[in-house]
């Protein structure tokens, strides 16, 4: 899977919840889970934060392995 299907979208369900995707199963998966017990600014920064990594790692999620973040982070200083 590229990297630039990583595409973050919002909405609003039937109920006037707001709803944050990637486009990507897993990470789905994870902001819906995240919605249920956090606030939507917070669902929403973490959606961008994922996608700014995946972004940044230049790999497809299931590619990431944890190593990855790190390297990032190191040529960022």
């Amino acid at each position: 899977m590229p990297v630039a299907a990583v595409r973050l979208t919002r909405s609003r369900n039937a109920a006037g919840d707001l709803v944050v995707r990637l486009g990507i199963q897993l990470l789905d998966q994870h902001l819906e889970f995240l919605a249920g017990r956090g606030r939507p600014n917070t669902v929403l920064a973490v959606a961008h934060d994922l996608k700014v990594l995946f972004a940044m790692v230049g790999k497809s999620p299931r590619q990431v392995r944890p190593v990855d973040p790190v390297r990032v982070k190191r040529r960022s200083v």
